[in-house]
């Protein structure tokens, strides 16, 4: 009878052990093979996430809220609309001519004169010119790639749809997204899910939208004082700017690479102006940014720098922009936890 039962235990205790192996791998497999649902609904989540604001705010003026979340949908795919299809028109405007202009900027034969010209022809090697000229000969495939790759983010247009259509149904319903939360958690986790996610929230949707007015004030601004210099290309560059505002530090260093190659090839003073226009606008921004984030959070610039790039090599497109919010989320967690305030909601137990 003894043996019996320890046998049983025995099995029992082999069949715990098993499933306690095999469950976080079956789970790893799930998600790996559910990869592109789950970044959808993700991605689903961070937009409706950033839209519940003003949704709350015009369905407080006694509008019903399925209005206003046609309403703000609505402005939001028209203003993307017109956004892409103006960035279109000026990258296929102006980027086969920079191509054409820095390919013969960076003519071998152009480039040998220059560098005898100023007596710099003696510091380098013959392996230095057939390196150049490889490079040369490969500037317009290397741009080809770049369009390629811009124009497969812009791509996929079921799935944009189809992420709309989640978030927008998300948004109909009041407290729709902690609902959400309250639905995939365990009971146990819940109220600190919903809090964490409430707090990584307003960190991301206060830098997003800080940003986002930063961004277009810079890139205004680069497209006048660009026209008034008589820079060229200045519709490319000053969108440019706008997006790669969205980078700290890299994104403006960028900036200033591309837009000081583009004017010395008309001349090395207008470089040099270029240049000097662009730190100062740098500092104007500089100086309204603590202005209007003064009531925000933000994130640590090295910070986001160092997500974007993970998100990027890990998940394309779709990761750069999940990547904020699962980082902030996961830095509020990591505060939370070294405060000793995560104690306090875990774990919990159910008054009824």
């Amino acid at each position: 009878m003894f043996k019996e039962n320890n046998s049983n235990n025995t099995i029992n205790l082999s069949w715990a052990s098993a499933w306690r192996l095999y469950a976080p791998l079956l789970i790893l497999l799930g998600i790996w093979y559910f990869r592109s649902l789950i970044l959808m609904l993700l991605v689903s989540f961070i937009v409706a996430s950033l839209l519940e604001k003003p949704i709350d705010y015009i369905s407080q003026r006694q509008v019903n809220r399925w209005l206003a979340t046609a309403l703000v949908y609505a402005v939001l795919i028209i203003g993307l609309g017109l956004l892409v299809y103006l960035g279109l028109e000026i990258i296929n405007k102006n980027i086969p001519a920079l191509i054409n202009r820095l390919s013969v900027w960076f003519n071998l034969e152009t480039t040998k004169e220059w560098w005898q010209k100023y007596g710099l022809n003696n510091i380098v090697s013959g392996n230095f010119w057939d390196t150049f000229n490889s490079g040369q000969g490969n500037l317009l495939s290397y741009a080809k790639q770049g369009i390629s790759t811009i124009s497969k983010i812009f791509g996929g247009t079921f799935s944009i749809v189809l992420l709309i259509i989640i978030s927008f149904f998300i948004n109909t319903e009041k407290d729709g997204i902690e609902k959400g939360i309250r639905f995939i958690l365990p009971w146990q986790y819940e109220d600190y899910g919903v809090y964490l996610w409430t707090k990584a929230r307003d960190k991301i949707s206060g830098w997003f939208y800080s940003q986002l007015i930063l961004s277009l004030f810079f890139g205004l601004m680069v497209f006048a004082t660009f026209n008034i210099l008589g820079v060229p290309y200045a519709e490319f560059l000053a969108v440019a700017a706008g997006l790669l505002d969205f980078i700290p530090y890299l994104g403006p260093f960028i900036l200033m690479v591309i837009s000081f190659l583009l004017g010395v090839t008309q001349s090395w003073g207008l470089g040099l102006i270029i240049l000097l226009t662009l730190f100062i606008l740098e500092q104007i921004e500089g100086f309204i940014a603590p202005l209007l984030r003064s009531k925000m959070m933000n994130l640590n610039p090295l910070i986001i720098i160092i997500a974007l790039i993970v998100g990027g090599k890990l998940a394309g497109a779709i990761g750069i922009i999940i990547v904020l919010p699962l980082t902030a989320t996961f830095l509020e967690f990591i505060k939370d936890w070294r405060s000793g305030r995560l104690e306090s909601y875990l774990p919990q137990r159910r008054l009824v």
